[in-house]
């Protein structure tokens, strides 16, 4: 067996679970064809096929899941293991600073930071990937992940420090609400057009699991375009406060308190014990400290003028 280059591993390991090497190549932050050669190259070195690609998908071969199972651990120790000391100095921060962040919480808060992230620490690259999924900070080689709701799993390496409480409200256009009246009671929902997203199959409003039995005709990927939708009076929908504090505000959309409040669903950002070490990673976390800090008593106060139907 020739020498492996952990490059190569590390195409493997992006490679679980995808459909392509293109988006391996995205995961990667890469050109397609290095993707292929260290995939080449690899497979060369091992002297057998890792992976079976055809014009469909692509999936991994049994000596490609078996060398997957024994390398992910070792690749997510190294990777934490160069994180600690990459861009390491008491003097400016610098290095590729990575961030993965749920599409709503990307639009929110992103823009109040990266400006200054940017303009403070011009030695520091940004590399931001947006999307719905959970990612895998140490095997993807993420700094800082930005989600809603606390981990699922812990890690033992991994912080989730809560960035903004975030309780979500049961909002609808005017126009929706003159057209087909305001649900007093959890039970009147059945009556409405509900805008559900695809990653909360439910809706607890009042402690209680409401429209479980009432599938929505509407279901979208993300709280944007659920925004979005409800704004143009598509129906009700269930958006986190910094969302529509703002149509609120203008009078745009109504808050509908009658079915009940929802639970809060916090804002974390995830990152691992030796990350927070790095003067690029800790720089952006008091940034978003800050940011949130000042912006997280405006989200959850009533706004000046904001309009609230009852039963």
């Amino acid at each position: 067996m020739k020498g492996v280059d952990v490059r190569g591993l590390e195409v493997l390991a992006a490679l679980d679970g995808l459909p392509s090497l293109s988006a391996a190549a995205r995961r990667l932050g890469v050109p397609v064809s290095t993707v292929s050669r260290r995939l080449r190259e690899l497979e060369a070195s091992v002297g057998t096929t890792l992976c079976e690609r055809t014009t469909r998908r692509l999936t991994l071969t049994e000596p490609g899941r078996h060398l997957l199972a024994q390398v992910r651990e070792p690749l997510a120790q190294l990777s934490t293991a160069v994180a600690s000391v990459t861009g390491w100095s008491d003097e400016a921060p610098a290095g590729e600073l990575r961030i993965a962040a749920a599409p709503t919480v990307a639009r929110h808060l992103l823009p109040q930071v990266l400006p200054e992230l940017v303009e403070r620490a011009p030695q520091v690259r940004v590399h931001v990937s947006v999307g719905a999924e959970p990612v895998n900070l140490l095997s993807e080689r993420i700094d800082v992940a930005l989600r809603v709701g606390a981990p699922a799993k812990r890690h033992a390496d991994l912080i989730a420090r809560r960035l903004q409480r975030s309780r979500p409200v049961l909002v609808a256009s005017p126009a929706y609400l003159e057209r087909r009246g305001t649900p007093a009671l959890a039970s009147d929902l059945e009556d409405h057009e509900r805008i559900g997203l695809s990653t909360i199959p439910t809706w607890e409003l009042a402690g209680r699991t409401v429209a479980e039995a009432m599938e929505p005709r509407l279901r979208v990927p993300s709280a944007d375009l659920a925004h979005l939708l409800c704004r143009r009076g598509a129906g009700l929908a269930l958006l986190p406060t910094f969302l529509v504090a703002d149509d609120l505000a203008k009078g745009v959309l109504v808050e509908v308190p009658g079915p009940g409040r929802a639970s809060a669903r916090d804002v974390y950002a995830v990152f691992s014990r030796s990350a927070r070490r790095i003067p690029r990673v800790r720089l952006f976390l008091d940034l978003l400290g800050a940011s949130t800090t000042t912006r997280a008593g405006r989200a959850e106060r009533v706004p000046s003028g904001r309009k609230r139907l009852g039963r």
